[in-house]
């Protein structure tokens, strides 16, 4: 293939051709016959590096020769050419847009592309300005900082109140961990959709995946995350963690096959319910059974003859009982878990909250966890011009700030991974300044850890933390742990310290041990300790708000042991209930 030509015609890689281009690679070819059947379907680069025999079909191409071409330069040839544009255009489009992705050595995050095997897409025209990374979809170890404007203020001048208090936004993110290669994707407010197609921000290449598959929106109102089916074809499913509540209509994948509730007629004395398999080996095959109520259940699996052949379904994989709630299924230890489908196939479905570990299932493989973003609330404390501002801008942004200001009031926003855990990390910066002492107490309730900083080159700024700042938050927050940070360490001569004119590790560190906090030196200059200093933060916030917390695995279902689904309800319910083949 002469590639010289055509890079002549179109300097570029295939997956950034316009529809223009395409028409022009169709010439190129000898295929300019087929230049209006690719341009009223909308077909770019994008689409046309997936095109397969069976989009060609759905084209209308029926000639075994075009086809063959086409494949040919799909499978082959665009990979040869791309390497080609690569070889000869230097800073071309594709490098300066590579320059746009984060450094993957701060990455904790696979940050999530674009595929290159999705299906085309005919429904829409579009543009080839969708291959960057999606903003909501970048998670990344050091903080993204979401600052409010600096409120410059005369050191002199008492503010007033309520107009100088500017409210940090919270953020709220949701952390979902696909279950085998452990890739993590940060959702924001801004939500997420999941697909085969192309203008999905996740797009998946799966043949199993719709090209439009479910979505995850987040509610202004309630302030939480939910899921929702758009249609799929093979279906969202819900693994059941717990004993839940049936309904008339709700689809249940247990073993290898999936089950319809088709009836489900309840009194005060009984329920009769109604099987049927919609997809299976036994597919349209009806079950029935009947529960007493808060007497007899259903103990479902291949103890049963009519299920012994589903070598998926564990030996007593679920159980339903009839309780004074309902009619309730919970899961009794299954290798394959219990799973509730969200709608029927090529129905949306109702949406559904995604609470702390829920896992979801796209069709049959693809396995997500959930895990919401833990918010911890840090302020800063100490004298002006110790440097609170400059190790929050340090930490956050990785620079340090040549003019100093003082602070009225400021807030940061950090995303920050800690332990496989999403935290956002709340920074309140307050002032130093003796007049500010009304609105600096104000940023004080509800605060998660403290820091209390001097500046190692002003003994005078350690006394103040020691006898001024300690005992002021002890006063407010006495059970919020506080750190004591010594800044400006690099002013420090490394030999013969004169401890009149510096604080000394030692001195500082004994003083603090006293009263049971942790001390930490640092520089916010070069960043010396700034990470260790947020992570211990962080490490005493989470100790304060979690005491109790036990770690959880993230494993997929056919991984937990059956205690960790398995509900100690109806333990001595009458396992009589029968089924029946109808």
């Amino acid at each position: 293939m002469d590639y010289q030509k055509l890079f002549n015609v179109i300097p570029k890689e295939p997956r950034r051709w316009t529809q223009s281009d395409v028409e022009s690679w169709l010439e190129f070819i000898g295929l300019q016959d087929l230049s209006n059947v690719f341009q009223r379907n909308a077909i770019d680069g994008a689409c046309l590096e997936v095109l397969n025999d069976e989009d060609l079909n759905e084209l209308g191409i029926s000639s075994n020769v075009k086809k063959k071409k086409i494949l040919q330069w799909i499978q082959n040839g665009f990979i040869e050419y791309k390497q080609f544009v690569r070889n000869n255009v230097g800073q071309s489009e594709w490098s300066i847009a590579s320059k746009q992705i984060v450094n993957k050595e701060n990455l904790d995050y696979t940050p999530i592309q674009r595929l290159n095997d999705f299906k085309p897409r005919r429904d829409s025209f579009q543009d080839n300005h969708k291959v960057e990374l999606v903003e909501s979809m970048k998670v990344v170890e050091a903080p993204q900082i979401l600052k409010q404007p600096k409120q410059n203020l005369e050191a002199t001048k008492i503010p007033s109140y309520p107009n100088q208090i500017k409210q940090m936004e919270s953020i709220h993110i949701i952390e979902l961990v696909c279950i085998g290669d452990n890739q993590k994707i940060c959702v924001t407010e801004k939500g997420l959709s999941i697909g085969r197609n192309p203008d999905n921000t996740l797009v998946l290449s799966e043949d199993y995946v719709s090209r439009n598959h479910c979505m995850i929106e987040f509610d202004q109102k309630t302030k939480n995350f939910y899921l929702k089916d758009t249609g799929s074809t093979s279906g969202t499913f819900l693994l059941l963690m717990q004993p839940s509540l049936m309904r008339l209509g709700l689809i249940l994948h247990m073993g290898s096959m999936q089950y319809k509730i088709e009836q489900m007629n309840c009194n005060n004395q009984q329920c009769d319910v109604v099987l049927r398999v919609i997809e299976g080996q036994q597919k349209n095959q009806k079950f029935s059974f009947q529960l007493v109520k808060n007497q007899n259940c259903l103990k479902f699996g291949r103890q049963l003859d009519q299920f012994r052949m589903d070598t998926h379904l564990s030996g007593i994989h679920a159980q339903f009982s009839y309780t004074n709630d309902g009619l309730i299924l919970e899961d009794m230890g299954s290798r394959n878990g219990v799973w509730v489908r969200l709608s029927e196939q090529g129905q949306c479905s109702e949406r559904v909250k995604l609470t702390q570990d829920r896992q979801f299932r796209l069709g049959y493989e693809k396995i997500y966890l959930s895990n919401s973003a833990i918010s911890i609330k840090l302020v800063i404390v100490g004298d002006g011009s110790v440097g609170k501002t400059c190790i929050l801008i340090r930490y956050t942004q990785d620079k340090f700030p040549t003019d100093y200001v003082p602070t009225i009031f400021e807030n940061y926003c950090a995303q920050v991974l800690y332990e496989n855990k999403m935290v956002n990390l709340n920074l309140w910066d307050t002032a130093g300044q003796e007049e500010y002492k009304q609105l600096r107490s104000i940023s004080y309730p509800q605060s998660d850890v403290f820091l209390i900083t001097f500046s190692v080159d002003e003994p005078s700024s350690f006394q103040n933390a020691i006898k001024k700042w300690y005992p002021e938050l002890q006063a407010d927050q006495p059970n919020a742990p506080k750190i004591f940070i010594g800044n400006k360490i690099d002013m420090r001569p490394t030999e013969n310290v004169n401890e009149n004119n510096f604080v000394t590790y030692n001195i500082a560190q004994k003083v603090v041990s006293d009263l049971g906090c942790k001390y930490i030196e640092c520089s916010a200059l070069n960043g010396t300790n700034l990470k260790q200093i947020f992570q211990e933060a962080i490490k005493q916030a989470m100790k304060k708000k979690f005491p109790q917390q036990i770690p959880q695995t993230t494993g997929p279902a056919k991984n937990q042991s059956g205690a960790q689904r398995k509900s100690n309800q109806n333990e001595n319910a009458d396992a009589s209930g029968k089924c029946q083949i109808q």
